[in-house]
């Protein structure tokens, strides 16, 4: 819960910092990139989670090892999803 509501200030900070470049951008835009980001988190919630315990499941000895391997394996590509993504939303150049 404590997470959370820093990550809730952290971005009502870094929107507070940035408000005059984000106001640059059409209403499609900015629902656009909050719908995708919201999509993304669940999709990778869904499988580290669901996928993860599965996993996890067949090697008990191996737990956190395995673990970890599949949120690296998961944010990953997400990570390259995303930023793409905003390219395309934003009309930004690849950097």
């Amino acid at each position: 819960m404590f997470g959370a509501i820093l990550l809730l200030l952290y971005a009502a900070y870094g929107g507070w910092k940035h408000r005059e470049e984000i106001r640059r951008y059409t209403w499609q835009q900015k629902g656009a990139a909050v719908f995708v980001f919201i999509g993304l988190i669940a999709v990778g919630t869904f499988l580290i989670y669901v996928v993860g315990n599965r996993l996890v499941a067949f090697l008990p000895w191996l737990q956190l090892v395995v673990f970890f391997v599949i949120v690296v394996l998961v944010l990953y590509p997400i990570r390259f999803v995303l930023a793409k993504t905003m390219v395309r939303i934003f009309h930004l150049s690849e950097e």
